[in-house]
C-alpha cells in the first residue's frame, strides 16, 4: 500500500484498477486481449511478450540481431556475407528503426574505434569486419533513406517539408530533468524515490542484474576485437541512458529504447552465462536451472491465457460482429487493384486486405477531407476508389444530397448489415458496401 501510494498508472492500467495495489489483484483491461483475460500481475510495462509479426513487440529484430551475431564471428566477410548483412540491419529499418538507429550508431562507433586502435592501413581496412561494417553503415543509412518506412518519410518530410508521419515525429523530443526511468504502464519513475525504485526493480526484473556481465563481455570484446558484440553493448547502454534524459510527445514509445537495451543484455551474456554454467557444480547447476525456471514464468503465464483465443479468435476493437461477417464474404475478393473508400481507412485495409485513405495517427491526411464532407460517387471513383464502405455514424454526418448521391443508379449495394436495438427496435447500426466502378 505504500509503494502503491507513489505510483500513478497511466494508459490501460487506469482502466484496470485505480491504484497499483487494486490492479495487481485484476484481469488486465485491455482490446482484443484472449478470451480468459490476462492477469495484470504478469502484465510488463518494459519488456512485453513476443510474437512473431513485423513491428511493435516483435521477435523480428532479435532475429535480426542473431543473424547479425553469426556472420560477425568472422574476420571479413565475401560478397555474399555482405548483401545477407546488409539485409539483416536494413530490415531493422523498417521493423524497429530505433534499434537500425542504435545499431548503426553503437557499432559504427566501435568499427571506428577498433580501426584507430589497430593503426590500420587503408586497403586493411576494406577487407577486415570493422571497415566493412562502418561501410555498411554509410550505404544502409543511405537506402534507409528511401526504402520506406518511418526513416524514409521523416526524410520526406525534412527535405519536402510535406506533412506526413515523419513531421508527425519530428520535433516530439525534448529534454527531461531530473532523469527518470519511464514505464509505460507507470509513468515517469523517480530515481530518488525508494518506492518507486521498488517498481523500477520489478518491472526491469533479474536482466538487471547482468550489467556487470554485460561490462565484462564488453572488456574482452574491446581486447579481442570482437566489432559488433562490442558496438552492441554501446547500443544496449544508449537504449538504456537515452530514456532517462529524452522525453518524447508519445511517451510511452520512449520505452521500446530501454526494452531494447535489456534484450541486448540478454543476448551479451548468454555466452558468458553459459561458460560459468559448463564449469559449475551440480548443485549450483540445480539452483541455475530453478532461477531460470522462476525467470520465464512470467512469459510461460502469460502464454496460457494467450491459447485461450485458439479457439476464439479475438478481434480489433474497431471491427464489430457486422465487420467481421462483411470481411469472411469479401476478404481478398475484391479487385486486387481497386481501393475501398471508408472513412475509418485502416478498416477497410482490415476488412478486405484493399488499400483506402491514407491517415496519419487516426486522422486523415488533408487531401481526403473534402471528399469525407462530400463524397460524390463520380469524383470518388476518378480518385482510383471503386468501391464505397460506410457505417450509420458516418451516413449520420452526411448531407442529404450525398445521401442520395451514394445510391444513385450508377451505384450497386453489394452487402448490407443492420443491427436493431433489442429494447426499441429501432435501426442501431449498419454497414454498407457499394460498387461504384459504373460512376463515370
Amino acid at each position: 500500500a505504500s509503494i502503491s501510494s507513489e505510483i500513478t498508472l497511466i494508459g490501460s492500467s487506469v482502466a484496470t484498477g485505480k491504484t497499483l495495489a487494486e490492479a495487481l489483484f485484476r484481469s488486465w483491461v485491455i482490446d482484443g486481449g484472449p478470451p480468459v483475460p490476462f492477469p495484470y500481475a504478469f502484465a510488463n510495462g518494459i519488456l512485453n511478450p513476443l510474437t512473431f509479426d513485423w513491428a511493435g513487440a516483435s521477435s523480428l529484430p532479435l532475429l535480426a540481431i542473431l543473424l547479425i551475431f553469426m556472420l560477425a564471428g568472422r574476420r571479413s566477410l565475401k560478397p555474399v556475407g555482405i548483401l545477407l548483412l546488409g539485409s539483416a540491419v536494413l530490415s531493422l529499418a523498417l521493423s524497429a528503426e530505433h534499434i537500425f538507429v542504435l545499431l548503426e550508431l553503437g557499432v559504427g562507433v566501435a568499427a571506428l574505434m577498433l580501426i584507430l586502435r589497430q593503426k590500420l592501413s587503408f586497403r586493411q581496412i576494406f577487407s577486415s569486419f570493422p571497415g566493412q561494417f562502418l561501410l555498411l553503415v554509410l550505404v544502409t543509412g543511405l537506402l534507409s533513406l528511401i526504402q520506406g518506412g518511418v526513416i524514409t518519410e521523416i526524410a520526406r518530410s525534412f527535405f519536402t517539408g510535406k506533412q506526413g508521419a515523419g513531421a508527425a515525429a519530428s520535433g516530439s523530443f525534448s529534454l527531461r530533468w531530473p532523469p527518470t526511468f519511464y514505464d509505460s504502464h507507470m509513468g515517469s519513475l523517480s530515481l530518488l524515490n525508494w518506492a518507486q525504485v521498488i517498481v523500477i526493480l520489478a518491472e526491469a526484473g533479474p536482466t538487471l542484474l547482468l550489467f556487470p556481465i554485460v561490462i565484462s563481455r564488453m572488456k574482452s570484446d574491446l581486447k579481442h576485437s570482437r566489432t559488433f558484440e562490442f558496438g552492441l553493448g554501446i547500443a544496449s547502454f544508449l537504449g538504456i541512458i537515452i530514456p532517462l534524459f529524452v522525453n518524447y510527445a508519445a511517451a510511452r514509445d520512449i520505452v521500446r529504447l530501454t526494452a531494447f537495451g535489456l534484450s541486448a543484455w540478454l543476448f551479451l551474456a548468454i555466452q558468458p552465462l553459459w561458460g560459468a554454467i559448463k564449469r559449475a557444480l551440480l548443485w549450483k547447476n540445480i539452483g541455475i536451472g530453478i532461477g531460470y525456471a522462476i525467470t520465464i514464468f512470467g512469459g510461460i503465464a502469460l502464454f496460457a491465457f494467450q491459447t485461450t483465443a485458439i479457439f476464439s479468435p479475438q478481434v480489433s476493437s474497431f471491427v464489430t460482429s457486422m465487420d467481421s461477417r462483411i470481411s469472411q464474404t469479401y476478404w481478398n475478393r475484391l479487385n486486387p487493384q481497386v481501393m475501398v473508400f471508408d472513412p475509418i481507412g485502416f478498416r477497410s485495409q482490415t476488412l478486405f486486405g484493399r488499400l483506402s485513405i491514407d491517415a496519419i495517427d487516426g486522422f486523415p491526411i488533408s487531401q481526403f477531407v473534402p471528399y469525407l464532407a462530400a463524397p460524390d460517387p463520380t469524383e470518388l471513383h476518378k480518385l482510383g476508389f471503386d468501391y464505397v464502405y460506410i457505417d450509420k455514424r458516418y451516413w449520420d454526418h452526411l448531407l442529404p444530397i450525398y445521401q442520395q448521391g451514394l445510391y444513385a443508379s450508377c451505384t450497386q449495394v453489394m452487402k448490407r448489415l443492420e443491427k436493431n436495438n433489442s429494447a426499441t427496435g429501432e435501426l442501431a447500426d449498419f454497414r454498407v458496401l457499394i460498387d461504384i466502378t459504373n460512376c463515370k
